[in-house]
Order: structure tokens, then sequence, then C-alpha cells
């Protein structure tokens, strides 16, 4: 959606019996416009012609209001409603916009929007419209964002569990390795009691002398 900016707290008001004319082609281009309608924008007619125009449009005009506007002219119907414009120099004017395709057969071949002056009731209740649909937007607007916060917290907690889970399986695998190697220590123990309890139990140098002895003495008794 085009912003066009700045904007001023002036309004405009067309006279009586005075009315704002504008042709465009199918894309939407000023192609045609009467002194009116120049003279209350702002812009000379060599300025208009050729443009976009939104090139007029006010920012404070919800964009839903054009989309169902463009919707319903492409669809070969006329459309009317009250539009807020914007003047070259920031000031607006608030008309009743009666906008029709033209065609020729079954071709839209441009869009004739014919605007007059507004009744101030019908002005209060656009104005009651504008700011209820601002203030919806801005809920959303802020609902979004939150929405957002919280899902960057969400992504935020992940990866902080996904790195405790990652040292928590470092951890693991040294709990895993200091283990490995306290088996491997005690089996180095057990095994060294095993050959200590041989040892011990073994008959000593002294006592198989003496056995020896006693051996040798019963053979030459005999």
């Amino acid at each position: 959606m085009r912003h066009n900016l700045p904007v001023t707290a002036t309004a405009h008001t067309l006279a009586d019996g005075e009315m704002l004319v504008s042709v465009t082609d199918p894309q939407g281009r000023i192609t045609c416009c009467n002194p009116v309608f120049v003279r209350i924008s702002g812009y000379s007619a060599a300025e208009l012609l050729g443009q976009p125009h939104n090139l007029v449009r006010h920012p404070d005009m919800p964009e839903e209001a054009f989309r169902d506007m463009w919707d319903t002219i492409q669809g070969g119907r006329p459309w009317t409603g009250l539009v807020k414009n914007r003047c070259r120099n920031g000031d607006f004017d608030w008309v009743p916009a009666n906008a029709a395709p033209l065609t020729d057969g079954d071709r839209i071949t441009g869009h004739l929007s014919m605007r007059t002056r507004p009744d101030p009731t019908e002005v209060q209740q656009a104005l009651a419209t504008v700011r209820s649909v601002s203030a919806l937007l801005g809920e959303i607007s802020s609902g979004a964002r939150h929405q957002e916060q919280g899902i960057g917290q969400v992504n935020r907690s992940i990866v902080q569990i996904d790195g405790f889970i990652q040292q928590n399986a470092a951890m693991v695998e040294q709990l895993a390795a200091s283990a490995q190697a306290l088996g491997a220590q005690f089996d180095g123990v057990h095994n060294s009691m095993r050959l200590f309890r041989l040892q011990a139990d073994a008959p000593s140098l002294g006592a198989l002398d003496a056995v020896a002895l006693r051996r040798l003495g019963a053979t030459a008794e005999a």
C-alpha cells in the first residue's frame, strides 16, 4: 500500500454543485481529470496525467477499502464509498466516491470516478470507522509482536535445553570413561591380590630345604 506523507489537519471542502471527476486506464493510471480535481489535489494537470490514482490516497484510508473497490470494479460492478483524499501539501478532503468500470463490449477499458460534497454525518461515521479499524490493526500488530517475542523466547529456551542436553551427554561420556578407567584399575588391583595370595600360600625356601633334609635323612637310615 502506498503511504503519501506528510499530512496536515487542514480540510478542503467542495462547494455545492462541484464534482471531482477522474478517469484511469485499466491499471489505475490517470488519463483524464477535470479542473476541480486538479485544483483540490494541488497538482498540475501535467503532474497528474499518467500517474497512479493512489497519488492522492490518504494514509488514513484502510487498505481494505481500496481492495474492495478494485475487486468490485474489476468484476464489472460499480462501487460507492466515502473516501479521504490527500492533497499535494498534506491537506485532505472527504468525498463520497462513485467508481465504475468503463467497458468496450466485455472488455474493461478504464475506470470512471465522480466525487461530490459529503454529508457531515457521513464524515463523522467514516471517522469513527477509521478509528476503530486503526485500533483493531494496532491490537493485531501488538499481538503479532507479542507472539513473535513468545516464539523467540521458546526458541531461546530450546537452544538452552539443547545446550544442557549436550553438556549432560558430555558428562555421561566423561563418567563412562572414568568408570572404564576405574574398572581397569580395579582389575589390576584384583590381579595383584591374586598374585599376592599365590605367593603367600607357597612354601618358603627354608621350608623346602627342611623337607629335603628330612627326606635325605630318612633315606640314609634306611
